[in-house]
Order: structure tokens, then sequence, then C-alpha cells
């Protein structure tokens, strides 16, 4: 057996992780409050570079998942642009599942791996020093502790990691997240709507649409009580593509903040997914930026861990600068700035290696 490794954070990202030491036989062990996380009612968009990572391992469960074959770019103004599968060469641009069921997943997979084992309790802290770095956490109302030579953190939470600092960016926004039944659906079309309340990604999943609306947190305290929610923030000449439009379920939201952690490697911690950033999901792009770490890192866990976060950061900064220049741009909604987003939504419909270079980048990350 090799040298045992602790995951911080056992959703599907802390899973991953485990699953490919496992097989690279690593003994590991995964601590985390909460192993069932079947109540939660995001939806992922996982591109098709991603996917295709999955599915060597085995690990993509295609029948759960619904294909996005085009993106429909557009704001409320003139201006529209489309990338399509075909266009770059692809079966698909990616496909969407629902979190929970790609935890089921791979949680399923995880427990007949017998190299992994558990620990459900909350970490507080990590300490380092030059041998070792302890992991406090809290177990039964008592703080315990546990003295590791190797040490993952993939949950993006809080707990406090020694010699981590967060450049962070609070957008003072909410994302609110519905899923809209709708009377005429366009088939593994998703969309990306630059809306005067901020921008809004329609998911396709199954039947329905999957709704990722960045608002202000005064419109989003408002809209929950809103039942014309998804009129007034798409508005009707966008929503008569759909014919009528339904919320299904519950409506989710959550606080929209930039983090990116420097550095990314400290002693024996190293930080994959949400504990290493996040993005604003304009482009729906942090699941795949999680995806890429773990790979990245499964192939250098024996090798200089200093040169995973050097070409990680590459990557990472490219999508952090991006979606972070969309959302800003997306603020101001004066006639000047919806001038320049006709133009530039234009501009990238009509140049298309530009168009096809960003997707791609997107796709199959930037190095």
């Amino acid at each position: 057996m090799n040298q045992e490794i602790y995951i911080i954070g056992g959703g599907p990202v802390g899973l991953l992780m485990a699953i490919i030491l496992a097989k690279k036989n690593f003994a590991v062990t995964i601590i985390d409050p909460n192993y069932s996380k079947i109540n939660d009612g995001r939806v992922l968009a996982i591109s098709y570079a991603s996917i295709c990572m999955l599915d060597n391992l085995g690990l993509w469960p295609q029948q759960l998942a619904t294909k996005i074959s085009q993106v429909h770019i557009s704001h409320s103004g003139l201006g529209v642009s489309q990338i399509k599968a075909g266009d770059l060469n692809l079966a698909c641009l990616g496909y969407t599942i629902k979190y929970a069921d790609l935890f089921q997943y791979l949680s399923s997979y995880a427990k007949d791996l017998s190299q992994i084992k558990y620990i459900q309790a909350s970490v507080n802290q990590i300490d380092s020093t030059q041998e070792y770095c302890c992991i406090k956490y809290q177990l039964d109302n008592a703080e315990k502790q546990i003295l590791a030579t190797n040490v993952i953190v993939a949950d993006g939470g809080n707990c406090l990691i020694d010699g981590i600092k967060y450049r962070e960016h609070d957008y003072q926004q909410t994302a609110i997240v519905a899923t809209l039944k709708v009377d005429q659906l366009i088939p593994n079309s998703a969309f990306e709507r630059f809306a005067k309340t901020g921008p809004v990604v329609l998911l396709p999943y199954g039947d329905n649409y999957v709704m990722v609306a960045s608002v202000s947190q005064q419109l989003a305290h408002q809209y929950q009580q809103n039942a014309n929610l998804v009129h007034d923030i798409l508005g009707s000449s966008f929503l008569k593509r759909f014919g009528k439009v339904q919320i299904q379920d519950n409506v989710y939201s959550y606080p929209l903040k930039l983090k990116f952690a420097t550095p990314k490697v400290k002693k024996h911690v190293i930080l994959i997914g949400n504990a290493a950033q996040t993005v604003h999901p304009i482009s729906a792009q942090g699941m795949n930026l999680a995806i890429r770490d773990v790979m990245e890192l499964s192939e250098m866990i024996d090798s200089n861990i200093e040169d995973y976060a050097k070409k990680r950061n590459i990557d990472a900064k490219f999508v952090l600068n991006l979606t972070h220049f969309l959302a800003k741009f997306n603020e101001n909604n004066n006639f000047a700035s919806n001038t320049l987003k006709t133009i530039g939504i234009t501009s990238i419909s009509n140049l298309k290696f530009i168009q096809n270079f960003i997707a791609k980048s997107l796709i199959f990350g930037y190095h």
C-alpha cells in the first residue's frame, strides 16, 4: 500500500480524487460532515473534454445526463452569437447532470474500493510544519486532530489553512437557481443571456431547463417571493421561443464571490476545486476547472507538486479573468454599454476564429 492521503471534502470533486488515487493504490481517507447530498439542487455543466476524462476512467454516468450541442448567446438589445459543436469538430459541447446524481454515482463507486475510508466530521483548521500538517476537526462536540503528511483540500468551506490566503471579490450578487418547464423545448441547446438584471444561463436538463440567474442581492430577495421572477429576469421577448414557462420544484439561491487561493500548494497541503478557486457561474466553468485540477494532480502526485500549481494557475486565471470580465461588463446597462455589447456579441459571431478559440479554451482548458 502506498502512503496515506487525507481528502477534505467528500463531494463529487473529493470523491473523484479519492477514486483515482485509490486506483493508484494510495490509502485515502475522506473527511466530510455530510455524506448525503441528495437535496443539493444544482445542475452541473460538464464540458466535452471533462466527459472524455471521466469516461476513460469508467466514471461517467451517461444515462443521467443531457447533451448540449449548441450555446445561444445574446443580450437584451440586439446581438446574437451561436457556438455549435459541429463548428469545433466535436460530438457535443458537453452535458448537464444533477450534482446529487453525480455525487451518488461516484459515492457508490467509491464504496466498493477498500482503499477509501471515511470520517464524518467538520474540519476547522489545518496547520503545517516542515514535517507534517495537523488536521483539526469537530466530532461529537469534541475537537480532535490527525497528523498527516499528505492533505488535499477539495471543499471550499470555512476551513482555515495555515499559509493560504485568498484573493476575493464580492459581486454583491445572488445566483437564483430554478428548474423551468416549457411548452416548446429546443433540444440540446443552452442559452446565455445578458439580461438587464444580470447574466442568465439556461441549461437543458431532461425535458426542462435549469436557470441560473445572477441578480443583485436586493432583487434576489424580491424574486424569491415573486411568482413572475422568470418573466422579470428574462423578459417576454426572449421567452416567446419557449411558449408557456413554469417553475418546477424549489427555487434555490447562493451568494456570488470570486475566490482564488495563493498558493495552491503549501508544504503538505494541496488545494483543488472550490478550495482553490470559485468563479462566477456566467460560463458554468467551476466543475470543469475542478476536474482538470483532479486530473493534473493525479498525474503529478508522485513528482514535483510545485509544477502542478504552476500549470493549474495558467488555466484557472484564464477562466477567472474571462468570467470576471463578463460579469463586470454586464453591470452597466446604459446606452453606450448596451451598444458595446451588441458590437461585441455580433463581432464574435462573425469572427469564428475568436469564438472558437474562447470555446476550445473553456472546453479543453487554457495552456
